[in-house]
């Protein structure tokens, strides 16, 4: 299974919270695509070191199970375009 991640500007919590969904996913051998955006704000040691796929916004998506946009409305409207 692959699954996607965008995101906007994590801090806090939502940076852990994203930590701890990459985690649960990777032990589960699930393949993680991330976009590149996304993991340069994460700045999170964990998840940079875990070479991640990274995609550009309106890159081809087919390959991709499902997708999880993390934030509020505006980040899922961005995700949808």
């Amino acid at each position: 299974m692959r699954i996607a991640l965008h995101g906007k500007d994590p801090q806090g919590r939502s940076a852990r919270f994203v930590e701890q969904v990459v985690e649960w996913l990777r032990v589960r051998d699930i393949d993680i695509w991330i976009t590149d955006k996304f993991q340069r704000q994460l700045k999170s040691p964990k998840i940079q070191r875990l070479k991640l796929k990274t995609f550009k916004m309106g890159d081809n998506l087919k390959p991709v199970d499902f997708f999880l946009s993390v934030g509020g409305d505006g980040t899922l409207l961005e995700s949808v375009t």
